[in-house]
């Protein structure tokens, strides 16, 4: 039976930053040649490792080279802070985006078990119980069909944009994986509800709803 805990490798903070990986490795592509993109996060590689990167001529295979590298690093645990310094100066609205993220900490706790437990391609029920689930995953669904992006993508994006959604967004998608996930899905909803009947409290608190009209998601939920 699985062990669903929040251990050190879950981290909140450092969710939010690979929640965001292609954007942070966007400004370190776009910034390379720069006084700041020059030495962003070089203190969290070790020297060996940092001579091979800075070799490297193509820009954006050096970005994801020197994010990979960082987020292995024995010193990750600063890694936001680093990010997040690197992004003040040359993008301040992804600062400001990733920042505003780091107040969902109790739903963060849960993205590496929903990243395994949702599905790309029966999600649809959702659509029915807020307007932002509608506005969130049309466009994600045509950029996945096009091959724009690929599932991991796709589910990075729409986790990131249920708590922005409003409403019940993440009961209404706890409860979609109670009821179309996995077995182990299940059994992960019942352990990070374990004070009362997940299903019957559900069941109680949206009796009366018809389909919400909730604000839509936000902008950097989706491709484009």
């Amino acid at each position: 039976m699985p062990r669903f805990t929040n251990d050190s490798g879950h981290d909140e903070k450092l969710i939010v930053v690979a929640l965001f990986s292609e954007e942070i490795c966007d400004a370190i592509d776009k910034f390379r040649h720069t006084a700041e993109g020059k030495t962003a996060f070089d203190g969290l590689i070790s020297r060996n490792d940092l001579q091979t990167i800075k070799a490297e001529p193509d820009d954006t295979i050096y970005a994801h080279k020197v994010f990979n590298a960082a987020l292995d690093s024995p010193l990750r645990n600063v890694l936001y802070n680093e990010v997040q310094r690197f992004l003040k100066i040359v993008d301040p609205k992804l600062h400001l985006v990733i920042e505003n993220y780091t107040v969902y900490d109790r739903y963060l706790a849960h993205i590496p078990y929903l990243m395994r437990f949702v599905e790309t391609t029966n999600l649809d029920e959702l659509v029915s119980k807020c307007a932002g689930f509608k506005e969130c995953l049309q466009p994600l669904q045509m950029s996945l069909a096009a091959k724009i992006i690929d599932n991991e993508r796709f589910k990075k994006c729409f986790l990131r944009s249920v708590p922005e959604i409003g409403g019940a967004a993440v009961e209404h998608l706890f409860m979609h994986l109670f009821k179309y996930g996995s077995p182990e899905a299940k059994e992960f909803v019942e352990l990070v509800n374990p004070n009362f009947d997940f299903e019957r409290y559900y069941s109680w608190r949206h009796a009366a709803e018809s389909s919400e009209q909730q604000p839509g998601a936000a902008s950097w939920a989706s491709e484009g």
